[in-house]
């Protein structure tokens, strides 16, 4: 994801908003993102 945002040119502070909001998801829910349907990452 890391390498992603850095190919899209993203700004340093876009990018650790970004895995800053990923972090919380996943703590949210106890599992990572890949793991996660479509209505837990909406809500």
């Amino acid at each position: 994801m890391i390498d992603e945002m850095a190919l899209r040119g993203l700004s340093d502070a876009i990018q650790t908003a970004y895995l800053y909001a990923v972090r919380r998801l996943m703590q949210y829910h106890n599992r990572s993102p890949d793991r996660l349907g479509r209505g837990e990452i909406k809500h």
